[in-house]
């Protein structure tokens, strides 16, 4: 996960294996910092 300078927000990504014969899939999730603590912003998967 990288986090932004100021803290607030944070990111993660990465790479999913699949079933043999198929693409690997590829995934984006954006957090904010919130008083009460992360929230998922955008959950991505290609």
């Amino acid at each position: 996960m990288r986090i932004s300078g100021a803290g607030d927000l944070a990111a993660s990504y990465g790479r999913l294996a699949r079933a043999p014969g198929k693409p690997p899939a590829y995934y984006v999730r954006i957090w904010r910092r919130e008083a009460a603590g992360w929230r998922l912003l955008i959950d991505e998967l290609t």
